[in-house]
């Protein structure tokens, strides 16, 4: 399939949603940024049916468009096995069972060696996101990542920074940002020092801030 860059407009509704801390009973709409699930159905209906669909739902609140999407292709390609993974089924497996998928909790080993084909987005990409780690070991009230993943996991910087290199030549991405629970904890001096002697002309954007836990 070819898949745009750009979201559908107008824009679909989607629910609401809390906004700040839970003792101000704030609300805020939000709306599907991305392809209609008319969209994916008529795509579907051009491909053959697989052995299996892999489904993954990172952020919870999510949940509501993953199972209407496992619904969907449960109506399509009603032989084929759909394992449903990330962080809303590894966090809520029960919930995440009325699907009707395979509900698979925490890393998924054969996903981790398969990477994106980017070419297959008609319009260049306005930056690519990168992780110099996985896992968290603080246990903030305000976050999961200690949940979805107890081991910290330390990526090679050097692979890291090659990876970074290729898809900056290869996609003509010049904007990169960091998606870490800890940017600054573990790798991120060495990382740096990396892309300097390399002399990338590249921009990083790391998104931080201080908790009072």
């Amino acid at each position: 399939m070819d898949y745009d860059v750009y979201a559908e407009k107008p824009l679909e509704y989607y629910k609401k949603l809390p906004l700040g801390a839970n003792n101000l009973s704030l609300e805020i709409d939000s709306y599907i940024q991305g392809k209609s699930l008319a969209w994916l159905k008529e795509k579907l209906l051009a491909e053959e049916e697989p052995d299996e669909v892999w489904i993954s739902c990172h952020i919870t609140f999510n949940n509501v468009l993953a199972h209407q999407t496992i619904a969907l292709v449960r109506e399509i390609f009603n032989r084929s096995k759909i394992i449903f993974g990330g962080n809303y089924p590894t966090l809520f497996p029960e919930d995440a069972k009325k699907s009707g998928a395979t509900v698979h909790k925490g890393m998924f080993d054969a996903a981790l060696i398969l990477f994106p084909d980017y070419s297959l987005f008609k319009a260049p990409l306005d930056y690519m996101v990168f992780q110099l780690d996985l896992g968290c070991e603080n246990e903030c009230s305000h976050c999961v990542n200690h949940r979805l993943i107890q081991e910290i996991v330390r990526f090679d910087v050097d692979k890291l920074v090659q990876d970074i290199e290729n898809k900056h030549n290869k996609y003509h991405v010049n904007d990169f940002v960091n998606i870490d629970p800890n940017t600054a904890y573990y790798d991120l001096e060495i990382f740096l020092k990396k892309i300097i002697e390399k002399k990338l002309d590249i921009n990083f954007f790391l998104f931080v801030e201080i908790q009072n836990e």
